[in-house]
């Protein structure tokens, strides 16, 4: 049979003729009702297939048409046409003169079963084929005004719609062609990658995806299915963008592709949210390695910097050995400083705040601090006079000293100046105004500056990011830097820092300053004779045989009465015996069977003012800190040095005990 079909769709009409073809017909095909009227009387053919909708002529004008010539009107006419339908319009369709009337969409065998069933009937002469318009046609074309203008009313709603979403989606949106060229994009893609639509127009999205993620979405798309997944995109200025991807086809009511829709979303932000958390899950894992490892190791370095400083007190300062003790004493302290940042960042350190005098913590560092930049680095101090005094954890404001004087040091590889200023500075609020984490308030600013390489304004977008490092392989670790911001944040302080490349690079620490009052109650015990001990009794309680004989041995030779126990169960046995004639414990946190913690708690049931000095390389919520905090018991981080256990034994027992 030989079938004239009107559709303006070309992927609709090619699908419909293909569909018919293969069904045996012969299939002519027009692209309007007028393209289709002239096929008609030019060769009439055996059935006419007709969409409403389509310019210059429409279905319903056509059907008309044809139903009003006589040479035509005996051609069944079936009307195949999509939504915009109601039983008016099909009483319409009818009026017209059509023998069918079938919606879309429809499946590819259920419209052939009613097309063949069409043919048959013709064939069989059964057909009711109206060879004029059933109704008065002044009625036919009020309701033909109607439902043609309600129809375009709705689709130009529609349209309209789809205007407002494709312009208002804050998802990028490109319109690609079955060519793969890209017909439009929304502002969305145009704020995300910076093409203009002409830029854009008859290109393919290669241009602007990485050749990875534009190859998987063609892979996707030559099987037929829906591409999602998860790749990066090229901004015009070269900017890499992480995005989320979904490409999908545009499909007519014949079930044909016509177009693509591209969509990207930018997830810049969750990646680098998901870079953290894995940062957060490594730094995690480091802590739980460094806290595993803290208590033995640092053990360990107590007992070789103490006997080193026992050592080096056995030979005259201008003797060769000492400065190779020396040597042994600084690479200890470095050992000590790594298991420290390893703890301070992964938050398994404790925070001891004390009053601070900030002047005398660098004059005591300056010592060491020069034998860590070596001789080619010379140290400049610039102390003003009356610093505020800041409250802070001692080992802590060391150890950003020490990590800012490393850091400088690795900048001046030719040597140079390494200076350092402490000075009182009161902010207001026209400098919190220009600096976002300032505060107004006294403060006591410390100022490290180098004459090294300096850093171009990328490397300072960095240079506090945990494992963060521009040395090569094996001469940092990343951390430092990352341990100095914790640190003063945790201090409620800030850093700002200012450098150009080969102008060197200054740090501003920003620590509040405490009080007068408090400032001036709080002192520093450096003078060694006040360290001295007077004969009091101590009970030394460590299961580590090295670390008790190093402290009965080092508070012995400093004044002190001293007996030792290696567990709690033996120190209640030489506190029983001695009837409790002591003055200070001092005891390991960690023991075996009763913890130092507990040890301590029963001695002070029978001597309620005894004084208590506890000591741990490692002290979490599983180590009791927070109890130990409580109780406001005196505390000493391992590793510790002969200075810092004498000071530590000094002030437990000069602090009153409640």
């Amino acid at each position: 049979m030989r079938i004239l079909i009107a559709e303006d769709d070309t992927d609709s009409r090619m699908v419909l003729q293909k569909n018919l073809e293969g069904a045996g017909h012969v299939v002519d095909a027009a692209v309007n009702g007028q393209d289709a009227l002239e096929r008609s009387r030019k060769c009439p053919p055996d059935l006419i297939i007709s969409d409403i909708l389509m310019p210059v002529l429409d279905g319903y004008k056509f059907c008309f048409e044809v139903k009003n010539d006589k040479a035509l009107n005996r051609i069944p006419f079936v009307f195949y046409t999509a939504t915009y339908v109601d039983l008016e319009d099909e009483r319409l369709a009818i009026g017209l003169g059509a023998s069918r009337y079938i919606l879309k969409p429809v499946e590819p065998d259920e419209f052939l079963r009613q097309i063949n069933e069409v043919v048959r009937e013709t064939q069989e002469e059964t057909l009711a084929v109206p060879d004029e318009v059933v109704e008065d046609p002044l009625n036919l074309f009020r309701m033909y005004d109607s439902s043609v203008a309600r129809k375009l009313h709705e689709k130009v709603r529609e349209l309209e719609l789809y205007r407002l979403i494709f312009a208002n989606s804050i998802e990028a949106v490109a319109i690609v062609d079955r060519a793969g060229s890209v017909l439009k994009q929304n502002p969305a893609q145009h704020r995300l990658l910076g093409y203009t639509d002409e830029e854009l127009q008859g290109r393919s999205p290669s241009l602007y995806l990485q050749e990875k993620t534009s190859a998987a979405i063609r892979d996707d798309l030559a099987k037929g299915s829906i591409s999602e997944g998860e790749g990066e995109a090229l901004a015009k200025s070269g900017q890499s963008i992480f995005v989320e991807y979904t490409v999908f086809p545009i499909r007519s009511e014949d079930n044909a592709i016509s177009a693509h829709v591209w969509m990207l979303r930018d997830i810049s932000e969750r990646q680098e949210l998901t870079a953290q958390l894995l940062q957060s899950q490594k730094l995690e894992a480091v802590g739980k390695l460094a806290g595993g490892v803290a208590h033995d190791f640092n053990n360990m370095l107590s007992i070789i910097l103490g006997y080193t400083e026992i050592a080096r007190k056995r030979f005259a300062p201008s003797e060769p050995v000492v400065e190779e003790l020396l040597q042994v004493e600084l690479a200890g302290r470095k050992a000590a400083n790594l298991v420290r940042q390893l703890l301070l960042f992964s938050r398994k350190q404790p925070l001891k705040f004390t009053s601070i005098d900030l002047p005398l913590a660098i004059e005591e560092l300056a010592k060491m601090l020069s034998r860590v930049l070596g001789e080619n680095i010379r140290l400049a101090l610039d102390i003003a006079d009356d610093c505020w005094k800041i409250e802070g954890d001692a080992g802590n404001i060391d150890q950003v000293i020490m990590n800012l004087a490393v850091n400088a040091r690795d900048a001046m590889a030719a040597g140079g100046v390494l200076s350092m200023k402490v000075e009182n500075i009161m902010i207001d609020e026209h400098y919190c105004q220009h600096h976002l984490e300032a505060r107004p308030g006294r403060f006591v600013r410390l100022s490290v500056s180098d004459t090294g390489t300096g850093m171009s304004g990328d490397l300072l977008e960095h240079i506090f990011e945990p494992f963060y490092t521009t040395k090569e392989v094996g001469q940092g670790t990343g951390l430092g830097l990352a341990v100095v911001y914790g640190i003063v944040k945790s201090h409620k302080g800030w850093v700002n820092v200012y450098s150009e490349p080969g102008q060197g690079t200054t740090f501003r620490l920003h620590l509040p300053a405490v009080s007068a009052a408090a400032s001036g109650a709080a002192a520093t015990v450096s003078d060694r004779e006040i360290l001295l001990g007077h004969g009091e009794r101590i009970l030394v309680v460590e299961d580590d045989e090295m670390i008790r004989q190093l402290q009965l041995s080092a508070l012995g030779q400093n004044g002190y009465v001293v007996t030792g126990a290696a567990s709690a169960e033996e120190g209640l046995e030489r506190f029983t015996e001695q009837a409790g004639d002591f003055d200070l414990v001092v005891s390991d946190v960690v023991l075996p069977a009763m913890n130092g913690v507990a040890f301590v708690e029963k001695l002070r049931e029978s001597k309620p003012n005894l004084s208590v000095l506890l000591c741990s390389g490692y002290a979490d919520q599983k180590n009791h800190w927070p109890f130990i905090q409580e109780r406001g018991y005196a505390f000493l981080e391992k590793p510790f040095t002969l200075v810092t256990l004498y000071k530590a034994v000094r002030e437990a027992l000069d602090t009153p005990q409640s």
